[in-house]
């Protein structure tokens, strides 16, 4: 007798999971592809310039993905055997390690980001000058928002792992709202305000970010698992150990795999700046077919993880 891959109640479970990381990522995109639009009026040069501070800050980002992984794993499980304080030092370990990457990222990008952004310029002196203007200027302010991107991603992370998929959602939501009102008013400079360009998309996403952090700060605080685990408590030294030894090769994965992208997008470079902004623009495109995928194998890992921390293996494995 032929076994059906689940039941109705398993498919509804993953779904409730599923659904609010579909739209978060959604929105998400539909902000980046807003963004390339409202800059592209700005003219090919600040696209390029934009585009290219981006697929750096992407190597960051991505980084900082795979840094919450190795620790979600833990928490999904701890989650499931109702262990509040293994929970607790999970969201430690993903703060402590989080902070230690965005303030490196720091350093670097402001110490070497004109000769980063400089690899990727290959046309006449002229235009490559204006382009590394644009991109400096865009990087500069976007510094400020990588702490708050931390924060929120551990928050949001913790959150989808003990059970809450719904709030980091909302906040995404009205994050990308808020970001495409300060790019529509610095940008293009209405209702009074200053024609700010590149830096006005700047400072939209780094205020964006800085709400988004603060609606899943919130959340947390409500959360029964997560309202005590700001406290910097020591974590002890055999569970760092076992986080650290499962979540490094998922960190250098993310970290080999987002330098792969910027290199392969640098060889792009050699075409000429055009090449940059079409580059940048298909990538986002693309992105949004990529929308589900992600968004399942995060259910399916938050669902599997549960299962394995509740001690039920043979369910784990049909999930």
């Amino acid at each position: 007798m032929k076994k059906l891959i689940g039941s109705k109640g398993f498919y509804k479970m993953v779904l409730a999971i599923c659904i609010p990381i579909v739209i978060q990522n959604g929105f998400t995109n539909l902000a980046s592809l807003l963004d390339n639009i409202m800059i592209g009026q700005l003219g090919t040069l600040s696209m390029s310039g934009v585009s290219i501070t981006n697929q750096l800050l992407q190597v960051f980002n991505v980084t900082i993905f795979g840094a919450m992984s190795g620790p979600g794993i833990f928490m999904a499980q701890f989650y499931g055997k109702k262990n509040k304080e293994g929970v607790e030092n999970c969201f430690r370990i993903k703060l402590i390690i989080g902070i230690i990457i965005a303030l490196l990222a720091i350093f670097l990008f402001y110490t070497f980001g004109q000769q980063l952004i400089s690899l990727y310029l290959n046309d006449n002196p002229q235009d490559s000058l204006k382009t590394l203007n644009y991109g400096m200027n865009y990087l500069k302010i976007m510094l400020v928002g990588l702490i708050p991107f931390v924060i929120t991603q551990v928050y949001s992370s913790s959150l989808r792992e003990t059970g809450n998929t719904i709030l980091p959602m909302i906040a995404s939501v009205v994050a990308v709202i808020v970001n495409f009102c300060i790019n529509y008013i610095l940008i293009f400079g209405h209702f009074g305000f200053p024609q700010l360009g590149v830096s006005g998309a700047a400072i939209g996403t780094v205020v964006s970010r800085v709400i988004e952090m603060s609606i899943n700060i919130i959340g947390g605080s409500r959360n029964l698992y997560l309202k005590d685990a700001i406290k910097m408590k020591k974590v002890p030294f055999d569970t760092t150990k076992e986080m650290l030894k499962r979540g490094l090769p998922l960190l250098c994965n993310e970290i080999l795999w987002s330098i792969s992208i910027a290199l392969i997008s640098q060889s792009y470079s050699t075409r000429g700046l055009v090449a940059v902004a079409a580059i940048n623009i298909t990538t986002t495109v693309t992105n949004f077919f990529m929308i589900v995928c992600y968004a399942m194998g995060n259910s399916i890992s938050i669902v599997v993880g549960q299962q394995l921390g509740a001690g039920e293996i043979e369910r784990a494995k049909d999930y």
